[in-house]
């Protein structure tokens, strides 16, 4: 059984990713960083899964950003540069 202590610690590190794109809803949070981890998100680990939406984001510690402006790296339909969509755009 996993440590449930992990949680909030997630979720604080969640926040801070969160802070960096305060605009962007849950949905476009999850979506625009899943991918992030190089593989199906179902089969990464909670800290892979934080640390990879950390990079993504241009964050190398929590509260500590890189990039304010992460729209810049974000293609005119909202998703990253670099993602595949479902649709194969």
């Amino acid at each position: 059984m996993r440590d449930p202590k992990r949680i909030k610690s997630f979720l604080r590190r969640l926040e801070a990713v969160w802070n960096t794109v305060p605009d962007w809803r849950f949905g476009q949070l999850m979506c625009n960083t899943l991918g992030a981890a190089g593989r199906d998100p179902f089969f990464v680990e909670d800290n892979e899964m934080i640390e990879a939406s950390e990079k993504c984001l241009g964050q190398l510690a929590p509260g500590e950003i890189v990039n304010n402006h992460i729209e810049e790296n974000l293609r005119p339909d909202g998703y990253m540069f670099g993602e595949d969509q479902q649709n194969g755009d």
